[in-house]
């Protein structure tokens, strides 16, 4: 009598793949870029003279197995460049330089679990303050979201939305009552 072999091995169905690809894409996210987060167009009604610093708060990085995030320092960076691009201010500051400054605090990310096409929405407090008074001349909640294929772009696409509407509503402002 001959022993059995060993049972063969199987390989795994496409039942066993997919949760296990989408794992693999869905996990291992790459943080929201700047680049991508700067609107390609401006509603510009007025440009303001003078210059403005950016400040951001309440956004998080993105962890190895976490969902796309967005980071402080990347809003910051597609906000400074979105000014520039949209010419509502003509100059961004450094440091503690300004004559305004924009502060934008990141409070909702809401992102779905997994998704293929992904709506993702944003909310954001907006405020513009003088420098030398720090007197607050126009806060707004802005929120936006943005339906695109992929959790990264939407995220992306949600805070390039939030931007745009942001600059839009500061430009319709009457910055020459506020000096």
């Amino acid at each position: 009598m001959t022993a059995a072999p060993w049972p063969r091995a199987r390989r795994p169905g496409p039942g066993y793949l997919l949760p296990g690809c989408i794992a693999l894409l869905g996990g291992c996210a790459m943080a929201a870029g700047d680049t991508a987060m700067v609107p390609a167009s401006f509603d510009i009604a007025r440009r303001h003279p003078g210059t403005v610093r950016v400040e951001v708060v309440g956004g998080s990085d993105t962890g190895a197995l976490d969902k796309p995030r967005i980071s402080d320092a990347a809003f910051t960076r597609a906000l400074a460049a979105s000014v520039l691009r949209s010419g509502v201010f003509p100059e961004v500051a450094h440091g503690t330089r300004g004559d305004w400054v924009l502060s934008v605090i990141l409070v909702r990310l809401d992102q779905p679990v997994v998704a293929i096409t992904a709506t993702v929405r944003l909310e954001a407090g907006w405020a513009l303050k003088r420098s030398d008074a720090g007197s607050t001349v126009w806060k707004a909640v802005i929120e936006s979201r943005a339906t695109e294929t992929g959790l990264g772009a939407a995220t992306e696409g949600a805070a390039r939305n939030n931007i745009a509407e942001g600059l839009a509503r500061i430009s319709r402002l009457d910055l020459s009552m506020q000096k």
